[in-house]
């Protein structure tokens, strides 16, 4: 997702009123390679965008969306820059490695989360429906973590539809087109903007 294009878009599937909750079990885990762990982004900002994210998801589903998140030190990862930033499933197994021998159970959860700040790239993905998401730019903040856990929840983006008539924008006509990201919906605390539709792709994969 570019880093552009974050702020939620409240279209998410409605449970019913009889549904239970349904529980996400978030891990986020920070990683590294290198000798060193980078600056940020600081437990304190993600614990922020982390309780932001929950928040959203508890509010749009009307308490039917439990996001449960559980935030890792700095893990160091036996890789490096190529692999992580570019090769997403073998990111996705050295990281599920690194955290096992940490001590962070990572099969407990039924979503992972990777923070790859030093990849510092201009989009995050997802794997749509799916459990792993890669955020991988610096101090993404709540509105892209929303976007990349729609993604793994099942939602694609929300197309917009802009219409013409003699040169003039108009609310609907016989000449529109589609925009990816044409849903500008406020999201809460978001500045960006982001948006989903709710029908789910049949195989994961990344989504940007």
């Amino acid at each position: 997702m570019p880093a552009t294009s974050a702020v939620a878009h409240s279209g998410h599937p409605s449970a019913s009123p009889s549904s239970p909750p349904a529980r996400v079990h978030l891990l986020a885990a920070r990683v590294y390679w290198g000798s060193a762990h980078p600056a940020y982004p600081s437990a304190r900002r993600v614990t922020h965008d982390l309780d932001a994210t929950a928040a959203y998801y508890d509010r749009v589903s009307r308490g039917h969306e439990t996001v449960r998140p559980t935030l890792t030190r700095w893990i160091h990862v036996r890789s490096d820059a190529d692999t992580m930033c570019n090769r997403l499933r073998a990111a996705a197994r050295i990281t599920t490695a690194a955290l096992t021998r940490a001590g962070y159970h990572p099969g407990r959860y039924n979503r992972l989360m990777i923070f790859t700040e030093q990849c510092n790239a201009a989009v995050s993905a997802a794997q749509q429906p799916g459990r792993v998401s890669w955020i991988r730019f610096r101090n993404p903040g709540a509105a892209t973590l929303i976007h990349e856990l729609g993604h793994n929840l099942g939602l694609g983006h929300a197309f917009g539809l802009v219409c013409s008539e003699a040169g003039r924008r108009i609310a609907l006509g016989d000449t529109c087109r589609s925009l990816e990201y044409g849903d500008r919906s406020p999201c809460g605390r978001g500045r960006r903007s982001t948006a989903w539709r709710a029908p789910p792709r049949a195989a994961p994969g990344p989504t940007r």
